[in-house]
Order: structure tokens, then sequence, then C-alpha cells
């Protein structure tokens, strides 16, 4: 899974991208007729940059070789492209993230800017609290999200699911903070730990804009 393994791709002449990975279209066919392939082994579009990656997790090749079935059967189905989430548990701190990191924003010339929390996955008079630290990246001009870094002891693939949905679907701070989420004391902190920081990064936002107007 750190490189794809593509011995076999280069026998049979299949392309090869610049990154190392078997090319494909949206439709995972490959550059001979009736061969498709997903998985480690293929380069894909990343939904921010538009730019080629590898999308070297179990998630991202799942849904890759979820079209390709799809399609060999017969059933036309497209594969946008990936955030590539990701999830690294260790004990007992867990780390997950998705999208861009502030410093891929910088190389890829995206203007960005983000704030960094530290907040509770629950109300703090319940038994069991844990600390959740995290990272909100966000575009200069309008703070669409484009990424987000979380650690904590809880678990943090909820926040990591949570902000792949928002960020493939264009939101904005903005949005984030009109969002309803669930609450209960035990299970979920009425102030979530995305809400939080998207609230820090709003304010910063309509700060911005006051400034502008006078």
């Amino acid at each position: 899974g750190l490189r794809p393994n593509i011995d076999l791709a280069k026998k049979i002449g299949l392309k090869i991208g610049e990154l190392g990975g078997v090319v494909v279209d949206e439709y995972m066919r490959t550059s001979i007729e009736g061969i498709y392939a997903a998985g480690d082994v293929v380069q894909v579009k990343h939904l921010i940059t538009g730019k080629p990656t590898l999308g070297l997790f179990a998630s991202t090749a799942f849904k890759e070789g979820r079209v390709a079935g799809l399609n060999v059967s017969g059933i036309e189905e497209k594969y946008p492209g990936t955030l590539i989430p990701w999830l690294v548990a260790t004990e007992p701190i867990n780390i997950g993230g998705v999208g861009l990191s502030y410093d891929q924003c910088v190389r890829e010339g995206i203007k960005c800017t983000f704030t960094a929390v530290e907040t509770l996955d629950v109300e703090p008079y319940e038994k069991v609290v844990n600390r959740v630290l995290m990272k909100l990246i966000v575009r200069s001009d309008d703070y669409r999200i484009v990424g987000a870094e979380v650690v904590s002891k809880a678990n943090v693939a909820r926040y990591v699911d949570m902000l792949t949905a928002l960020i493939e679907a264009g939101k904005t701070v903005e949005d984030i903070v009109r969002l309803e989420t669930v609450y209960q004391p035990k299970h979920a902190a009425l102030l979530s730990p995305v809400f939080v920081a998207a609230e820090a990064l709003y304010r910063r936002y309509l700060r911005i804009k006051r400034r502008k107007k006078s």
C-alpha cells in the first residue's frame, strides 16, 4: 500500500501516470479496452486540486472497486474522485483527517487560512470525557472547507466522516454553524468540535467582511 505494484500493468501495456499509478477514467477503465482497474494500483482525481493522486487507503479502494464492478456488469457508474479520508489509531491517541493540509494548500497555490481549537467530545460533567483537538482549513476567499485534522482519545472517525461529506458537498463555515447536529450529554456535546472550529472561522470571516465594508 505504500506504492503501486504495477509490474503486471506494465507487462500488458497499460498506460502508467506521472505518479506511478495505472491511469483510469471516471468509469475506472484503463487504456486497454475491456480492462478495468481499482485500488492501490491506480491514480485518480483529487476532488479539491483536480490533479491525479494515489488514494492508498482501503476506503478509497472500496469505492473505486464498486464503480469498476458496476461498470463491468453493465451498470454505468462514475467515480467522482477522492478526498482521501484517513485515520491512524494508536494507543491511546487517534489521529484522523481529510482533504488538504495547510502546507498542501500552499504547495498547490490555494490561498487558505485555518483555525485550531481544543474542546470536548461530551459534556464536561460526564464520567468519561475526552479532549478533541481540531484543525479546520478553509479557502481565504469564501471560507469553503478544504481540509481538516483531528486528534483525540475519542473515536475521531465520526468527525472525519462528517467533514468528508461537508467538503464533498462544497460547504462553507457559514453552512456548518447553521447545521443542527445530535445532542446527548453522554455521547455528543451540544457544541460539537466541528461546530466550535467552524464558529471560530466564521467570526473571523464576519470581521473581515465588516472591515472591507467600512
